[in-house]
């Protein structure tokens, strides 16, 4: 049986990869759409029929801090989900790359360049205040010496 995605369904991607669960290592034909990954395995005597190996939901990948439960490792990628831990192990990083970023994009609702200006903003957030921080000290030691000062 070939998967058939839903109406409100897209394809984000289609290829070979290698679907890794408590390393046991199939040999798949993986889909990833807006809602799902979809991991098949060709069979019968012309390649051509498929055996539906596992779904995962995207809506399932855990996050923890904000950050999406998705490492790129080279040409692999592992994800956590509510229910597991998995990898998918592509031909090439950057397919391993574009899975990753199509995933991550997805579960957060942002792309790269948000998601990168976001942690820019932050930082600048974040020297912002510690020079405040800093100048608030500077404003307290000069008065507090200055008041010693006066009292000799």
């Amino acid at each position: 049986m070939n998967y058939e995605t839903d109406e409100d369904e897209v394809i984000l991607y289609e290829g070979s990869a290698e679907y890794v669960v408590d390393e046991d290592k199939t040999n798949t034909e993986f889909k990833l759409t807006n809602k799902k990954m979809i991991f098949e395995k060709k069979k019968g005597a012309f390649k051509k029929e498929r055996e539906l190996i596992d779904i995962v939901q995207l809506a399932d990948v855990k996050i923890h801090n904000d950050q999406v439960q998705c490492k790129q490792k080279f040409t692999e990628l592992e994800l956590q989900t509510k229910q597991k831990k998995f990898s998918i192990v592509f031909d090439n990083i950057f397919n391993a790359i574009k899975v990753w970023n199509l995933i991550v994009d997805n579960i957060t609702g942002t792309d790269i360049i948000k998601r990168g200006l976001k942690k820019a903003r932050n930082s600048l957030e974040y020297v912002d205040e510690t020079l405040d921080l800093v100048d608030d000290a500077k404003g307290t030691l000069a008065k507090g010496v200055i008041g010693k000062k006066r009292l000799k």
